[in-house]
């Protein structure tokens, strides 16, 4: 049945509202076109103004006044004169390899950016962001480049200075062979040493003994005439005795070689001790009361000691000589 006015009724279906896009290019819309005027075609006259000196565009080239923000060509939206990253923007392949544009390198003929274009182009921006790709990293590697090198310069220095340190000591203090093995004195030079300090220490006895019998000679023969007086006598007497005490010492202590006589040496201590006895019997018999008779006997005993002294040295010096033939 249809309702009064005979007209029909009203599709009653659903709406179906509107129409899924079946893909992202359905979504665009084109720009709305811009009316194309004789100026925009046409060139100008000599008489007018200058040509337009605006931004040219990125996709078809035309270059368009500075006002304008759409291609007068194409429609595409315009880089603005005034953006300092324009030229960069429109150049992504520039000298810059950090650089960040906002404008795809590839823009479809609508003006909108090809989804892989800007798949690929955002790969390549994160593997420009990787650390150790950055502009500085070139700079970092030659800064290590130069630490490691001046690192091993001083390693080698150090040691040289070592080597040439060990090879100075070595040199100066090594390689100077063994030392001397000291195996005692040797049994014939000691020998020969021992047969001479024998020898000479004979001989200056000897010669000292002469010396002293000579000055107890000369004290007494002075006292005995009156050329000397007493204080003087005295004096000389105390000398010889003080002179001739040490002399039993010596001898006694004096090392004899294996090819001495040791019964001549025991007399020449004998001796020794014969004219220390007797330089102190004179002393005290100038002292005494008597008329000098203790002096002399005193004095004749020390002069027959000297005598006899010498005579035993002598022969020792000349046993030893015919032992060294």
């Amino acid at each position: 049945m249809t309702p009064t006015g005979g007209q029909e009724p009203p599709d009653q279906s659903p709406d179906p509202g509107p129409e899924r896009p079946t893909s992202w290019r359905d979504t665009v819309h084109p720009a709305e076109p811009i009316p194309v005027s004789d100026a925009m075609v046409s060139p100008k006259s000599d008489g007018e103004s200058d040509p337009p000196d605006g931004p040219s565009c990125h996709i078809c080239g035309v270059t368009s006044h500075a006002a304008a923000s759409y291609c007068l060509n194409c429609g595409v939206q315009l880089h603005s004169a005034s953006d300092p990253d324009a030229d960069h923007n429109a150049d992504p392949d520039g000298d810059d390899p950090n650089h960040t544009t906002s404008q795809p390198e590839s823009v479809a003929s609508d003006g909108f950016i090809d989804p892989d274009d800007f798949v690929a182009r955002q790969a390549r921006h994160s593997s420009q962001e990787r650390p150790g790709s950055g502009p500085n990293t070139e700079s970092i590697d030659v800064e290590r480049e130069e630490r490691d090198t001046q690192r091993t310069l001083r390693v080698a220095l150090g040691a040289l200075m070592v080597v040439a340190a060990l090879t100075l000591f070595v040199v100066t203090f090594g390689d100077r062979g063994d030392p001397p093995v000291d195996d005692g004195p040797s049994t014939t030079l000691t020998a020969i040493d021992a047969e001479t300090r024998y020898r000479d220490l004979v001989s200056s006895l000897a010669v000292r003994v002469d010396q002293l019998r000579d000055e107890a000679g000369v004290a007494n023969d002075q006292w005995d005439n009156g050329t000397a007086d007493y204080a003087d006598t005295l004096s000389r007497l105390q000398s010889l005795a003080a002179s001739s005490l040490p002399l039993q010492a010596t001898v006694d202590e004096s090392e004899a070689p294996s090819a001495a006589d040791l019964t001549l040496k025991a007399r020449l201590v004998a001796l020794a001790a014969t004219l220390a006895e007797s330089a102190n019997e004179m002393v005290a018999g100038l002292e005494s009361p008597d008329t000098g008779e203790a002096r002399r006997a005193a004095m004749t005993r020390y002069d027959a000691a000297a005598a006899e002294f010498s005579t035993v040295a002598e022969t020792i010096l000349q046993n030893m000589a015919n032992s060294d033939e």
